[in-house]
């Protein structure tokens, strides 16, 4: 009978063969990455299994709050408008997001609120998915154009991956407050034990580590980004690393300093 193969090559060619066969498909394994919207449609369903209820408008406060005609205050979830009254002045494209508001929703409009897992906020107004009885969602109106950036809050964190993907729309675009860096964008070095209020801060991931039973993505070797203890398990955290990136919400304040908190993996955008 003649030998096989494998058993007329040499040995030590045999054996680099074998390795190869071992080694090889190792190297085809993506690396993990940081999540990023899908490149599928926004759907259409995202609040289809959520109980809702009608509301008629009274007045609009502002490009992310609403006044129902009883009296009661609706903060929008999902985005964040530039603010229409601030210190130092009324904030770029506050008011084309408020009157784009008043005209998606003029006063005695019928709407349909959709109750976030958090109804209230520490302010008192009810906190909703705002839909048209058309079946038209009002926060992908304002993001698409570039008038809101998207921003999850947790646990009210629906919607938030077809809002990502109309926001990266709306900046590849270049619409609305996407012009130019928005006001919110802020270096991580810039900030201070006494920066608050809603920002995107930008900057290079200097490491990341364990604080307790949480983890942290340290910007700059300078500001911190707390991961939530209710983000899922698994996250790519050290895909971060040597990235530069973007990271919004509202800043904390933790042992006398600023922090952003993170309620969703999706607040998180790698630039580069």
């Amino acid at each position: 009978m003649q030998a096989s193969f494998f058993m007329r090559i040499s040995w030590p060619f045999h054996l680099s063969l074998l390795l190869a066969f071992v080694f090889i498909p190792t190297t085809l394994i993506a690396e993990p990455t940081w999540p990023t919207p899908s490149s599928s449609n926004p759907s259409s369903d995202c609040l289809a299994d959520t109980p809702s209820h009608l509301a008629v408008v009274g007045s609009i406060i502002d490009g992310d709050t609403i006044k129902l005609k009883d009296g009661q205050r609706v903060r929008l979830i999902g985005f964040n408008t530039p603010e229409l009254r601030r210190r130092g002045g009324q904030a770029p494209f506050a008011q084309e997001a408020t009157d784009a508001l008043s005209a998606l929703t003029p006063p005695g409009t019928a709407i349909r609120l959709h109750p976030g897992k958090d109804s209230k906020d520490r302010n008192g107004r009810l906190l909703a998915h705002v839909v048209r009885t058309d079946g038209l969602r009002v926060a992908d109106v304002l993001v698409s154009k570039g008038l809101a950036a998207a921003v999850a809050v947790a646990p009210n964190t629906r919607c938030m991956e077809n809002l990502a993907k109309l926001e990266q729309s709306a900046r590849d675009a270049r619409l609305g407050l996407w012009q130019h860096s928005p006001h919110w964008q802020l270096s991580s070095i810039n900030v201070n034990a006494g920066t608050h209020g809603f920002h995107l801060i930008t900057g290079i991931v200097s490491e990341v580590k364990k604080i307790k039973r949480r983890h942290a993505i340290v910007l700059d070797n300078h500001f911190e980004i707390i991961v939530r203890s209710n983000q899922p398990d698994g996250l790519p955290l050290q895909s971060l690393v040597g990235r530069n990136i973007e990271a919004r919400g509202w800043l904390s304040k933790k042992d006398q300093r600023a922090v952003l908190y993170l309620h969703h993996p999706l607040n998180v955008r790698v630039i580069d």
